[in-house]
């Protein structure tokens, strides 16, 4: 299970990139944004490491869900989100062409090192929740979060606002998932992780294909 934690995400970029036109799209083209995505994790992989995780250990279980928030998947979302929306609207502008692409592979490099971090870190009590129902929330939230983030660098006006805010309740709510699990509620986690999935998964290739209607 230790493999799923670790592959599904980059198994999973290499799987989207098949929906995509890769006509004329040169390989570092598809690596490099992975590459950087893994590069921008590491401002937010040292807080981390030196502060928010001694300091969540120490919460009760009365807040679990500020626990699971700071526990990397929460903070580490809108993290990415603010980054990638400051660069793309102020430094850099990317064509209609290539902009899902980008993001997504930005994104799914940031979330495969914290998978590695986990990898690394890994200890004897990891079960279910860690192994399995967190990369499938990790993969739908990189689902999500490319589609809204998408949205709002090519919208104007209100719009873009209203795709940002969706971007940023993405990491709010998948947080509740994890919280279910461990409220002895395995059942109703599991569904929704995986109806998450399913459902993030549809319409991330429907955006690619431009068929969405919204």
């Amino acid at each position: 299970m230790i493999l799923f934690l670790l592959f599904s995400i980059p198994l999973t970029y290499l799987l989207v990139n098949n929906f995509f036109n890769n006509n004329n799209i040169k390989k570092r083209a598809i690596a490099l944004p992975f590459i950087y995505g893994m590069v921008l994790s590491i401002p937010i992989l040292i807080i981390y490491w030196s502060f928010f995780k001694s300091f969540v250990n120490s919460w009760s279980s009365a807040r679990l869900y500020f626990f699971y928030f700071l526990n990397k998947d929460g903070i580490f979302g809108l993290y990415i989100i603010a980054v990638l929306l400051c660069f793309f609207l102020i430094i850099k502008k990317l064509s209609k062409e290539e902009r899902l692409r980008e993001i997504t592979a930005y994104i799914m490099g940031l979330y495969f090192s914290i998978a590695l971090y986990d990898t690394l870190a890994a200890e004897a009590w990891y079960g279910s929740l860690e192994l399995f129902i967190l990369p499938i929330i990790r993969i739908s939230s990189i689902f999500l979060i490319s589609i809204f983030v998408t949205r709002a660098l090519k919208s104007i006006d209100w719009w873009r606002y209203i795709w940002m805010g969706l971007a940023v309740v993405v990491p709010f709510l998948t947080v509740f998932i994890p919280v279910m699990f461990v409220s002895n509620q395995s059942f109703v986690s599991v569904a929704s992780a995986l109806l998450l999935l399913v459902v993030s998964s549809i319409l991330y290739v429907f955006e690619i294909k431009g068929r969405l209607i919204f």
